[in-house]
């Protein structure tokens, strides 16, 4: 092992500590898969130290119920240590069908697993006397363990209806707009090569990520695509996801070089 695949991660006897601050680095294929290897031993590590952690919390409930205590405390603990128990479950089952940790970046999702057969209404509204039609969020995922539900369009099909009433001798115009039904699957066009379509529809048979998207974002022209899958972990309140990207395919065309 080279000296900079030694420093990438702690020896397995030496990762005791399970919030020791590990650094992953590669400079060759080699070294990348050195790292790869020993972050999978770090992830098992981790669910073992969280599993710990969901079993104390869930006994903790359990006794706080059995006398009546309050225990919504406990029980939002509880759910969140089982959120990063499922988050380092799918991250560990990812490594382990040779996907590759990356730096999170951003990309354009093009589809998000879910158990819905239908997208949620997110019903918009806008009024006014030049009331704009409303533009609808995406459907997002659902944080599922692996191998469980489908993906889907994040951009649902819409309805869209324009209605109109009179006040203070003014036309207002009101604008709605809902989703109704879950759109086919749109590959991005930037990354249409037949091998990056098959390894993408292979992870998505696997089931692993929460979401899949493609980077850079707005499909820029001669760009060099990467398809990447995503698993969340939710952080609670307004502070979003913990997000670890994974490299699913990518492609670079010689010719523009």
């Amino acid at each position: 092992m080279s000296e900079a695949a030694a420093l990438t991660i702690a020896a397995p006897s030496q990762i005791e500590e399970q919030e020791q601050v590990i650094h992953l680095v590669a400079r060759n294929p080699q070294e990348m898969a050195t790292a790869q290897g020993n972050l999978a031993i770090w992830f098992e590590k981790k669910i073992v130290a969280v599993a710990s952690e969901v079993r104390e919390l869930g006994d903790a409930v359990s006794e706080a119920k059995a006398h009546k205590w309050k225990s919504s405390t406990l029980e939002g603990q509880h759910v969140r240590a089982l959120q990063r128990k499922l988050f380092y479950e799918k991250c560990l089952a990812a490594v382990r069908s040779g996907y590759a940790i990356i730096p999170d970046i951003p990309i354009d999702v093009f589809a998000i697993r879910t158990l819905r057969t239908r997208p949620r209404p997110n019903e918009c509204r806008n009024e006014g006397e030049y009331a704009y039609p409303p533009d609808m969020p995406d459907e997002t995922p659902q944080i599922l363990p692996a191998g469980e539900g489908d993906y889907q369009n994040p951009m649902p099909l819409e309805h869209r209806t324009d209605t109109s009433y009179v006040k203070d001798g003014k036309t207002i115009n009101v604008r709605t707009v809902r989703a109704v039904a879950f759109d086919s699957i749109e590959f991005p066009i930037i990354a249409a090569v037949p091998t990056v379509m098959q390894a993408t529809e292979e992870a998505m048979v696997r089931k692993i990520f929460d979401q899949i998207g493609v980077s850079p974002q707005g499909h820029m022209r001669n760009a060099d695509p990467l398809i990447i899958g995503q698993i969340l972990r939710p952080r609670g309140g307004y502070s979003g996801h913990k997000t670890a990207s994974f490299l699913i395919a990518w492609h670079l065309d010689l010719r523009v070089l």
